[in-house]
C-alpha cells in the first residue's frame, strides 16, 4: 500500500507500522529509496498525529479481547478531521489459520 501511495503522494510523510519484524523488513526492502518510514512495534506505543490511517486486512489478526483497545489507540492518533480506512476479508478471501475470526462485510445497497 505504501509503495503505491508513494508514487502518487509526494508532499506527505508515509509511515508503515506493523507488529511483525518480518513484515517491516519486507516493506523496507520493497520501498527502498522512496522516503517512507517503517516502525516495528505495537500501535499502543506510537506517538504523533496522522491525517489518514489505513488498517488493511488487519482486524482479523487481532484477538477479540484486544480489538477495542487497538481501534481506540488508532483513533487517538488521528486529528479531529482525520480519516481511518479499514478493509477486512470478504467471502472472496475465506478465513485462514492466521485469522481470529471471519470479518465478512455485506454489500451496501
Amino acid at each position: 500500500m505504501i509503495f503505491e501511495l508513494s508514487r502518487k503522494i509526494k508532499n506527505k510523510k508515509l509511515v508503515g507500522i506493523d507488529f511483525s519484524e518480518r513484515a517491516i523488513l519486507f516493506a523496507k526492502a520493497f520501498n527502498y529509496g522512496n522516503g517512507s518510514e517503517f516502525i516495528c512495534g505495537d500501535v499502543n506505543d506510537i506517538k504523533g498525529n496522522y491525517d489518514v490511517i489505513t488498517m488493511i486486512e488487519t482486524l482479523e489478526h487481532i484477538p477479540d479481547d484486544q480489538i477495542n483497545d487497538v481501534v481506540h489507540s488508532v483513533h487517538n492518533l488521528l486529528p479531529q478531521n482525520g480519516r481511518l480506512v479499514i478493509s477486512v476479508p470478504t467471502t472472496n478471501n475465506p478465513l485462514n489459520s492466521k485469522h481470529y475470526r471471519p470479518l465478512y462485510t455485506t454489500p451496501l445497497t
